[in-house]
């Protein structure tokens, strides 16, 4: 498994020449490899790490040992809570050093946790210390700060500002060389292009062709993750497909994507984002006239 930034940080780590600095990008390749789903050896890379970092003593080792840390917490099957204060940790770290870079980081990513575990109090305060601290090219904390983002607009039903926080996601993860990020995004933007028709077919406004787009850039995206061997988002891709085939009537087809892969995608995200898909295997089910199926998810949903 390869992406432009995976490769780019095996070549510095390659050619460092001063020993702290080897590990810190060390740091920085195993929290790229955890978000790839590569978590056996991300945890491996930390236990070096961390020997390393005592036996340097050097305070910025440590923040990015927080970092990685928490990394494979966030991405982790039980996708734990403990990335919170890993994240934490690091972002606090990383000022005492005085590190703004690894600060900015740690703050994107921060957000991104406070807001998939539902901690908004102070999101907007740490999202905006990302967007603040974050050097024009510093492309890894501007991809992750914009996609919070996005998801804030998409959560307060603001479309057209959502499609253009995910182009500035785009636009990042390109010139950082993450494909893992890339993917993210489009998954996520299919999300939200999806949730747009399910509203216009409420009003008996939508339309198939742009439905079957969206399917199509679906499709793409899954394709491309698998021949970069990332299985990190292989679920998320598959409920996202089932609501675009919901959409379009497609409405055994997605009860059956439903079924297989919801409780991997609840895994992998949180108990939460299992409501929204239960909701459409409920939508699926009434529409095949399953009424006793389509009364208990949407009870379930509650």
């Amino acid at each position: 498994m390869s992406t432009r930034l995976v490769e780019r940080l095996e070549r510095e780590i390659a050619q460092a020449e001063d020993p702290f600095e080897r590990e810190c990008l060390k740091a920085q390749h195993a929290a790229v490899i955890a978000r790839l789903g590569m978590l056996d050896q991300a945890k491996f890379t930390l236990a070096g790490l961390r020997t390393q970092s005592r036996r340097l003593g050097d305070p910025r080792l440590q923040a990015w040992v927080h970092f990685v840390d928490a990394s494979i917490h966030y991405f982790s099957a039980a996708h734990s809570a403990r990335s919170l204060s890993g994240f934490q940790a690091a972002r606090d770290a990383a000022l005492k050093c005085g590190d703004t870079r690894l600060q900015a980081l740690a703050c994107a990513w921060l957000a991104a946790a406070k807001m998939q575990y539902g901690r908004d109090a102070a999101l907007l305060e740490v999202l905006g210390e990302a967007f603040r601290l974050a050097a024009p090219d510093d492309h890894a904390t501007l991809s992750r700060a914009w996609l919070v983002l996005a998801n804030m607009a998409d959560y307060g039903d603001r479309f057209e500002e959502s499609m253009r926080c995910y182009d500035r996601v785009r636009a990042h993860a390109v010139a950082d060389g993450d494909s893992t990020a890339v993917s993210l995004m489009m998954y996520n933007r299919a999300n939200s292009l999806i949730s747009h028709h399910v509203r216009r077919e409420l009003f008996g406004t939508a339309t198939a062709t742009a439905v079957e787009r969206v399917l199509a850039e679906i499709e793409s995206t899954a394709n491309l993750d698998w021949g970069l061997g990332n299985t990190a988002l292989a679920s998320f891709a598959q409920v996202v497909r089932a609501e675009a085939l919901t959409v379009v009537g497609r409405w055994a087809e997605a009860i059956a994507l439903i079924n297989q892969y919801l409780d991997r995608h609840v895994k992998e995200t949180s108990p939460a984002s299992g409501a929204r898909f239960l909701a459409h295997r409920a939508w699926c089910h009434a529409s095949l006239q399953h009424n006793s199926q389509a009364q208990a998810d949407a009870e379930a949903t509650l």
